[in-house]
């Protein structure tokens, strides 16, 4: 009895969540995926330190290095490391966006969009972060040592693109209240602007280059409905023509058929048609 009290009162949020990742739509694959690295992170970390090793080589390897050196060594880590997350608050917090504004985002455009621009942010990010240690003096003591870790660029991204396309929707947040998205983007944008000088300059950096990539993606996606309308209207005009063009032709055959009938009517009598010509000359006669 207990146990079905507790399945009863079950929190609201707790159910959604948990019938997201049993649909196994793309949007709880990613989160999955995140959350699979997480715990393979996590896991091999406790073997590393019994065995002495202070640093997880995976974390190293699955990372977007800064150096271009070490990138043309693995390439593969400018895709691994928008799917590698080491602190639980990190990808707790990058997960729980990613639903919320994932949920958004397939509502304006689909599901298959939420991939391309979850990786398209992640690269953007990964790219401006590069390029910023490359040439910038600030980070040339950093650059040959420091890579990237997190899903933050890509998340980025989808929630720029939502706040872009429909910069009036609004979102309730608690001790704040109601807020437009399109505002809070901007204030996101001040604070990693205000944090560059800090302790994590790197990933507030890739979240400037994930949030331009969805800034990039969200005007182009507003050019698409006028070219879309356009499309729509030239095939139906189009289509109007082809059925035009089907009928007319399927008229005159009628009527040559129809001649053909009444010739014979005039040559042979009435008596000389058969069952289908008379049905023919009925029909005609019955649409006159």
């Amino acid at each position: 009895m207990m146990f079905q009290n507790y399945r009863r009162y079950t929190n609201p949020f707790t159910q959604q969540f948990q019938q997201e990742v049993h649909r196994k739509d793309l949007l709880s694959q990613i989160i999955g995926i995140n959350v699979f690295v997480f715990l393979l992170i996590t896991i091999s970390g406790i073997f590393f330190f019994l065995a002495g090793i202070k640093e997880n080589p995976i974390v190293r390897l699955l990372s977007v290095p800064s150096s271009f050196d070490v990138f043309l060594r693995r390439p593969w880590g400018i895709i691994t490391y928008m799917f590698t997350h080491k602190g639980l608050f990190h990808l707790l917090f990058n997960m729980l966006l990613l639903f919320w504004m994932g949920k958004l985002f397939v509502k304006y455009f689909d599901t298959k969009k939420l991939l391309w621009i979850y990786i398209g942010g992640g690269i953007g990010g990964a790219l401006l972060y590069m390029l910023a240690y490359n040439y910038l003096p600030v980070f040339a003591t950093a650059n040959p040592y420091s890579f990237a870790i997190g899903a933050s660029a890509s998340v980025m991204a989808i929630f720029f693109a939502v706040a872009l396309y429909n910069p009036s929707y609004s979102i309730y947040l608690l001790f704040i209240g109601r807020i437009k998205m399109l505002h809070l983007a901007i204030a996101f944008i001040a604070l990693d602007l205000l944090m560059l000088p800090g302790s994590n300059p790197g990933g507030h950096i890739s979240h400037l280059g994930g949030a331009l990539v969805g800034v990039l993606f969200a005007l182009w996606m507003k050019q698409q409905p006028q070219k879309f309308s356009q499309r729509k209207a030239q095939t139906r005009t189009t289509y109007k023509h082809a059925k035009d063009f089907q009928y007319n032709a399927a008229k005159k055959q009628e009527e040559e058929y129809i001649n053909e009938i009444l010739d014979k009517i005039s040559k042979s009598g009435y008596e000389s048609l058969t069952a289908k010509e008379r049905k023919a000359l009925f029909k005609s006669s019955y649409k006159k």
